[in-house]
């Protein structure tokens, strides 16, 4: 038959397989002969004059011969310990490779899970599955994508004021703003509008809670005044200079003030009546006092209170009674020493040539730039204050050029997350004129605690500035910055992944 029939270059036909056997390892043995370029002419050649079919089964035999899938080749479990080893940019990667390797990926729990402690995401015990890790990791990765290219803030200005504002405070969506012109003014965060105007004394410091309002002022006097209807409940007299700090407890009824005149003032809150009047041995103003309640379950209270050059903490036992000072030196220069809550632990950080961050619950300095342990996790150069620590990341206000200041946010590694420049704020060496918002992402982002309020300070024009928190990008705007890099944009400040819509 002719299809079983095969005719060489010289006439001579095959009718057997075993001519054709004898053929092909004759020519095999010279093409083995042959050198790398007249091997790839024969092939050549041989392509050129082969049908439909040859070359069907020549892309079959390729396929096997060189590309094969070492993933499929592999068992599950060694599979997912060589994914381990990838870093999340590498994964989302992977998953584009094929189906296999996409379901793969996303199977693996402990890939997603480590990729989301690398950028610094709050794990919640309700996540479990590979799927909701990936998901939660591709949310948090989205809004770290808006701190880096600058779309992760809008930003608010708040008119009313007609003096410089001197306290800001907020809470619960609520934002307290006293001035010099006699008045607290109270916001509400979401919609920009002023709720309420209390007519006070001139504000240098204020706080307030569901039912009052504590007030600070230049006139040595602090006052408490009904939050819903401004009439001034108790005023506390005792300080014989501006007292620039106030703070208050109704569980232990208890109002601590410090000013100018050196001291500080224990006062029972709800009958404005005198306790304790301490002394502070360093002759400075106070600048800060807090009541800080190291665990929730206990009744032990401590006051904690700076100045520019040391730190100050009385325990408050039963009965208003005080024991047990301790301080320790805190040097500065420029930097605004702060008082900081992070879980059941105080923070003081202060600065000089070197920075540092003394915790109040262990007693103890657990970082500074001058030790050779404790590594100093922001940057040192321009810093006037910090704002927020967490587990996962801090913020810095510090300097910017012109005499303007920017934020910082750097993660647990020491990278610098995003800087934000601000605009003409008003400087304190109080700190007094800055406040943050929500503060639950420091601990690690969640995927819901990047809302409302970021930041609010006040500026020399006496308006207030509000920076709050923007949906995040979606997919489009993620995979348009990977389409910047393929394009060769300059994306060298931004570490971004491969689109985060694979899933």
């Amino acid at each position: 038959m002719a299809d079983k029939q095969m005719r060489n270059d010289d006439g001579l036909s095959f009718n057997k397989v075993s001519d054709v056997d004898n053929w092909l390892k004759t020519v095999g043995k010279h093409f083995i002969e042959l050198s790398d370029d007249n091997k790839n002419r024969t092939l050549d050649y041989l392509i050129q004059n082969s049908g439909a079919k040859q070359l069907y089964h020549l892309s079959e035999k390729l396929n096997c011969l060189l590309k094969r899938d070492f993933l499929k080749l592999l068992p599950p479990e060694m599979s997912f310990y060589l994914l381990k080893f990838l870093d999340p940019k590498s994964l989302l990667a992977c998953c584009q490779v094929s189906r296999y390797w996409n379901k793969t990926v996303n199977s693996c729990v402990d890939c997603w899970k480590r990729s989301c402690e690398k950028i610094g995401v709050k794990i919640t015990d309700g996540v479990t599955s590979a799927k909701e890790y990936k998901k939660l990791f591709t949310t948090v990765y989205a809004r770290q994508i808006n701190l880096d290219n600058g779309t992760a803030f809008t930003a608010e200005y708040l008119h009313g004021h007609t003096d410089r504002v001197m306290a800001i405070y907020y809470h619960n969506g609520l934002l307290a703003t006293g001035s010099d012109d006699r008045t607290v003014r109270l916001w509400d965060c979401e919609t920009g509008q002023c709720l309420k105007i209390y007519n006070t004394h001139t504000v240098a410091d204020v706080k307030f809670d569901s039912k009052q309002l504590v007030t600070a002022s230049f006139d040595n006097t602090a006052a408490c005044w009904d939050l819903a209807t401004g009439v001034r409940m108790r005023h506390y007299r005792g300080h014989v200079g501006a007292v620039f700090t106030v703070d208050f407890n109704e569980d232990v009824d208890i109002l601590v003030t410090g000013g100018i005149d050196y001291t500080i003032k224990i006062w029972m809150f709800s009958e404005a009546l005198l306790l304790h009047s301490l002394n502070t041995y360093n002759a400075g103003w106070i600048t800060k006092v807090l009541i800080h309640r190291a665990d929730m379950n206990s009744k032990q209270f401590s006051i904690v209170c700076i100045d520019f050059s040391y730190i100050y903490v009385w325990n408050i036992a039963g009965h208003h009674k005080v024991s047990d000072f301790k301080g320790w030196p805190a040097a500065h220069s420029c930097f605004v020493p702060t008082l900081l809550k992070h879980g059941q632990d105080l923070y003081c950080c202060v600065s000089d040539i070197q920075h540092s961050i003394f915790s109040i619950q262990k007693n103890s300095l657990v970082e500074s730039s001058a030790s050779d342990v404790q590594p100093v996790l922001y940057p040192k150069a321009g810093i006037q204050a910090m704002l927020g620590i967490g587990d996962q990341f801090r913020m810095f206000l510090s300097d910017a050029p012109v005499d303007h200041y920017k934020i910082d946010i750097v993660n647990h590694n020491s990278k610098r997350l995003c800087s934000i420049k601000l605009p003409d704020c008003r400087p304190t060496k109080r700190g007094s004129t800055f406040t943050l918002g929500e503060r639950g992402w420091f601990d690690g982002f969640d995927g819901v605690n990047d809302k409302g309020v970021f930041f609010a300070a006040s500026l020399r024009d006496h308006s207030i500035y509000m920076l709050k928190w923007k949906p995040r990008c979606n997919k489009q705007e993620v995979g348009s910055l990977n389409d910047k890099r393929s394009s060769g944009v300059d994306m060298s400040n931004t570490d971004s992944f491969q689109k985060l819509s694979v899933e």
